[in-house]
C-alpha cells in the first residue's frame, strides 16, 4: 500500500505480504533475528515491532512489525515528505 499526502508526495510504503521485500532476504515472515543480524541493533525495539532511522537519509524510517517473532509487515515513512 502507497499512502500519498494531498501533494502527491509519497508519505508512507507499507508491505504486508512476501515477495516484494528488501534486499538480503528482508521480507514478510523474516525471524527478526535475522533482521537484527542483518541491519544490526535496531534504534527502537519492541516485542511488536523494530524501528531504524534514516536509511542513508531517505526513507526516513522503517518499521517491522512482528507477530510472533516474525516479520508481519514493513513500513516506511517518509517524514520529510511532509
Amino acid at each position: 500500500m502507497i499512502d500519498l499526502l494531498d501533494t502527491g508526495r509519497v508519505r508512507r510504503v507499507r508491505i504486508e505480504a512476501p515477495g516484494r521485500g528488501l534486499p538480503f532476504g528482508l521480507d514478510v515472515g523474516t525471524s527478526r533475528a535475522d533482521v537484527e543480524r542483518i541491519l544490526g541493533e535496531p534504534q527502537e525495539a519492541e516485542d511488536s515491532h523494530l524501528m531504524y532511522l534514516y536509511s542513508d537519509g531517505y526513507p526516513d524510517t522503517v518499521h517491522f512489525h512482528l507477530r510472533n517473532g516474525r516479520v508481519r509487515e514493513i513500513e516506511w515513512n517518509f517524514g520529510s515528505a511532509e
